[in-house]
């Protein structure tokens, strides 16, 4: 739109520069074909006359021109004005659909794709942290009862040793008091 004024306005002076020229040149025509008289130009009254309508045609011209290129300027002006509201109004448009681009919805929450993306590693995070803390838990979990399983079957074999050597010295214990009571036995019955 600029550039379609800037060609107005050079047309216009270039349009302007050769009526002025035409100007120039009936008012150098008219002065070289009028008579002189001692220091003073003498012009005829109908070269004058048709100089003067030849002027006025011009500035007829030029106001027509004038104008013209007015009407012209304010028709460019108004379609500038347009065109910038018409700008104006895209920009927003695009301003707002940027924004909703970069939008997500997360259960009725407007969140930025940059939060979300933050909110979702936090939470694959955190869960991955309790998932390694849950696992470590369940193998020292898993040492501890290997550890008691061992020391119940250390404990069990133990137990079932001191069992097998109690009962063993129990029946020795036995077995001599039986053979306690046969002495006393055979001793009472040969007194």
């Amino acid at each position: 739109m600029k550039y379609l004024f800037l060609t107005f306005l050079l047309v216009f002076c270039f349009n302007i520069n050769a009526q002025d020229s035409k100007i120039v040149e009936a008012f150098d025509s008219l002065v070289l074909n009028s008579n002189s008289w001692t220091k003073y130009r003498v012009i005829k009254k109908n070269d004058l006359s048709s100089y003067k309508s030849e002027l006025i045609q011009n500035t007829e011209s030029l106001k027509k021109t004038i104008v013209d290129l007015n009407s012209r300027i304010s028709n460019l002006e108004e379609t500038l004005e347009i065109t910038d509201n018409e700008n104006k109004a895209f920009k927003n448009e695009v301003q707002t659909l940027k924004t909703s681009i970069d939008e997500i919805s997360v259960l009725g929450i407007s969140l930025s794709k940059s939060t979300y993306s933050l909110m979702v590693w936090s939470i694959i995070l955190v869960l991955v942290l309790v998932l390694t803390f849950l696992i470590l838990k369940l193998r020292n979990r898993t040492i501890v009862t290997q550890e008691v399983k061992e020391n119940l079957e250390s404990t069990t074999k133990e137990f079932e040793e001191y069992k097998h050597r109690a009962i063993e010295k129990q029946q020795k214990l036995g077995r001599d008091l039986l053979d306690a009571q046969k002495l006393a036995q055979s001793g009472n019955t040969k007194k």
